[in-house]
């Protein structure tokens, strides 16, 4: 039987999409909001099976996206959640939606009993343990890119980069992509992602925790990466060196005044912002290898 645990931190109102998208990416099931004041917002992150390792890697993420806005030190409160009722009351956070133009989230529970709405593919999904759940803002903006990309230019080949859950990787296959790899450094996400593939039906997707320096150069048509600020930095040469000239690089995670950290470095390497989508606080962008 799983063990549960909730953290609740105060976050003020300007960081709350960014500390959801943190904790998210270190492993919580689920989020609820409290209601906001004009400066604050409290958020309660559940967790499955948190080992005391787990727990220090989430306060830890929490602290440093506070230290990096230079916002005072977050309070953080962690208690233990009966287990009988969890999954059914967090099953009501996560009801059956349109995530983009093409895809409808199915939530795992009602695969094969749901009637998906005509012209739409179906994505199922169980929420947890890795982030991509597909009802953060991130997620729908990098899957606007990538149809629009997909539908002009079909058969790029595509890698997701910071896969998670592997929405993005499943969403490229059911797309008509024939080459689709997803990596993560997360040896668990790549678990999640894999079942997710099965449950999609897609299992020919190739999900791993190899580094973008593994591959060959030029190996793909499209990267896309829905990851924060920090990692985008990281990663950007290698972006270039895997992606082929004249190919997509879809960049989410970021904050709409983010975009202006990463452009000038990206421009050095031959990049050329091409489109970009905003929904709230968040952007994908898109940038043309052009050189």
């Amino acid at each position: 039987m799983s063990n549960w645990s909730e953290l609740k931190i105060e976050s003020p109102v300007s960081l709350s999409e960014v500390v959801s998208a943190g904790l998210w990416e270190v492993g919580c099931a689920g989020i609820t909001e409290g209601n906001p004041t004009d400066k604050w917002q409290s958020l309660t992150a559940s967790f499955e099976d948190l080992s005391a390792e787990g727990r220090a890697l989430v306060e830890q993420t929490a602290r440093e996206i506070f230290q990096r806005a230079d916002a005072p030190a977050p309070t953080m409160h962690w208690r233990e959640v009966p287990n009988e009722n969890w999954k059914e009351t967090h099953r009501r956070f996560y009801p059956p939606q349109p995530l983009s133009a093409k895809f409808y989230l199915v939530p795992a529970w009602q695969a094969g009993e749901l009637e998906v709405p005509a012209g739409f593919l179906p994505i199922v999904m169980e929420p947890g343990r890795a982030f991509g759940t597909g009802l953060h803002q991130s997620t729908r903006l990098a899957l606007w890119l990538m149809e629009e990309y997909l539908a002009e230019r079909p058969g790029l080949g595509v890698i997701d980069v910071g896969t998670g859950s592997g929405i993005l990787a499943l969403a490229a296959k059911k797309l008509g992509e024939t080459k689709v790899e997803g990596t993560d450094n997360d040896p668990e996400a790549i678990e999640v992602a894999i079942e997710n593939a099965e449950l999609n039906q897609t299992p020919d997707i190739r999900f791993s925790v190899d580094t973008l320096e593994t591959f060959p150069e030029a190996s793909f048509g499209m990267v896309v990466a829905n990851i924060l600020l920090r990692t985008h930095l990281e990663l950007m040469a290698g972006y270039r060196r895997v992606l082929k000239p004249g190919g997509v690089l879809i960049l989410s995670g970021l904050l709409v005044d983010q975009r202006q950290v990463l452009e000038p470095e990206l421009q050095k390497m031959g990049f050329a912002r091409n489109k970009s989508k905003i929904i709230d606080e968040w952007e994908s962008v898109s940038y043309l290898l052009i050189k």
